[in-house]
Parts: structure tokens; C-alpha cells; sequence
């Protein structure tokens, strides 16, 4: 029988690997943010930029989960995107 232990982590690499998390996040949350700022002319058209975000996210280690919301701007009907 054969065990296998894993090293633990030194301080070092902790906390490079802590810090390329932080700003993994943070990127995630500012291209979220920038993507949520953006008006579509139609339902479709916002599923579609939602589901491709969500293509070019798919290895994140992070979950991204969202919707599209109906909203109204200037008494013209638009969709936003709500991410969380």
C-alpha cells in the first residue's frame, strides 16, 4: 500500500495563490459590473451576450449565475442584464 501526502503549502506560495484569487475576482466583478451596464435592444439579443459571458467564464473557479430582467428607460422598453 502505497499513501501519497500532498506538502503542505508554505506562506509563500499561500498567499500568491490568495492574491491571484483576489484578482481573479475582482476582474470577474468588473466585467460583470461592465456587462450589466449595457442595454439590449431585445430579449434574445441579451440571452445571447449573457450565455457567451458565461462560455468565456466556464473555467472561472468562481460560479456565475445571472438573469435577464425586462426594464424600462425613457418610456422605451429595454433588457438589462442582472448578474449576482
Amino acid at each position: 500500500m502505497v499513501v501519497v501526502c500532498p506538502l503542505p503549502l508554505d506562506k509563500r506560495k499561500l498567499k500568491e495563490l490568495e492574491s491571484r484569487l483576489k484578482k481573479e475576482r475582482a476582474k470577474l466583478e468588473k466585467e460583470i459590473e461592465e456587462l450589466g451596464k449595457i442595454r439590449f435592444a431585445c430579449e434574445v439579443d441579451a440571452r445571447e451576450a449573457f450565455n457567451r459571458f458565461l462560455k468565456e467564464k466556464q473555467n472561472s473557479i468562481y460560479r456565475i449565475k445571472g438573469e435577464v430582467e425586462h426594464c424600462l428607460e425613457k418610456q422605451k422598453r429595454i433588457i438589462a442584464l442582472v448578474l449576482f
